[in-house]
């Protein structure tokens, strides 16, 4: 059911009802009021409908009322369960009711108050309007997290797509950006990595799935992982096409230019074994280390000096 909260109590709370009807207004919670007269018995059902066309309930109670146990009794049963503003209840609450806390949790803090005697309601206790909004509009956010995730597993299983590492990475490899968006919002991590070993942004380079690789970097991927086959880092795989734009967004999201395959490669010696000079030229310009040797004995200067790219050997020698 869509977040819709309905303000609840005696009509003598009318200036209460504005000013919380106004402030869920302003953070765009939906909401409605239901005033209570004590005729209210004779037109229960009416009541319960109203009840029951809303997800969450706030009681505004200044005193209880004839009509306050059956409300009571109602949102207690609710999931999650109504809440009662009380902002003149005399003795008050320990502030414990901080945002998004989950109703159990308040259940549990604001259950007795701060002079130890009985709390007035089973229900959760708000005596302070903001804790009260920024209460109901954690439960909007969680809402709507939830509801994208029943978005999101709808749409990969109706597609014939199990819900596994292996399908997300089958998904990577593949370029199918809209499913792995939807397995991230499922909470399945960027740093997932196949049956080979090979994480899921070496898979999107290795690929040339660009879009799907910045998408991975977004949801806050490992960019210094390693893949299992190669030895190879991200920055490695970017470095090996010749991809400017992707090294750069590498270097700015913290990849290590340093890192060594299994061959003792760094990304510079594999840019200038594959003559990718624009590359090798960023990586020095970045500050790449140049004394490491590979499996070989071979340095980022002898790869050029083999490969004869003599603007880089010129760069390098200038740093050593």
């Amino acid at each position: 059911m869509p977040m819709k909260v309905a303000l609840i109590g005696s009509y003598l709370l009318k200036e209460e009802f504005e000013r919380l009807f106004k402030r869920l207004k302003e953070r765009g919670i939906p909401s409605c009021a239901i005033g209570l007269t004590s005729h209210w018995e004779s037109d229960k059902a009416k009541l319960v409908e109203k009840l029951r066309s809303v997800s969450h309930l706030v009681v505004l109670l200044e005193k209880k009322e004839n009509w306050f146990s059956f409300v009571e009794g109602y949102a207690s049963a609710q999931t999650p369960p109504g809440v009662v503003f009380s902002p003149s209840y005399p003795r008050g609450v320990s502030e414990k009711d901080s945002p998004g806390k989950p109703p159990s949790e308040l259940r549990k803090d604001l259950h007795k108050t701060e002079t130890g005697l009985s709390h007035p309601t089973i229900l959760p206790l708000f005596t302070q309007l903001e804790s009260l909004v920024e209460y109901l509009e954690a439960e909007k956010f969680r809402i709507h997290r939830e509801e994208e995730r029943s978005e999101a597993k709808e749409y990969i299983v109706n597609a014939g797509i199990g819900l596994s590492e292996e399908n997300l990475a089958l998904c990577v490899q593949e370029g199918k950006s809209d499913f792995v968006q939807r397995f991230l919002t499922l909470g399945y991590s960027p740093d997932t990595v196949n049956s080979k070993g090979i994480p899921l942004l070496i898979l999107a380079i290795r690929n040339r799935h660009r879009e799907l690789a910045f998408l991975l970097m977004r949801a806050k991927a490992d960019v210094n992982k390693i893949s299992t086959d190669r030895g190879s880092s991200a920055l490695m795989e970017a470095a090996i096409q010749g991809d400017s734009e992707m090294v750069e967004a590498l270097i700015e999201g913290g990849a290590d230019l340093d890192l060594r395959s299994k061959n003792g490669q760094t990304a510079l010696m594999l840019a200038i074994g594959e003559g990718k000079s624009e590359i090798a030229r960023l990586l020095i310009q970045r500050g790449a280390d140049l004394t490491p040797a590979d499996a070989l004995g071979m340095t980022a200067k002898k790869y050029a000096e083999l490969f004869k790219q003599k603007e880089i050997l010129k760069l390098i020698e200038e740093r050593m």
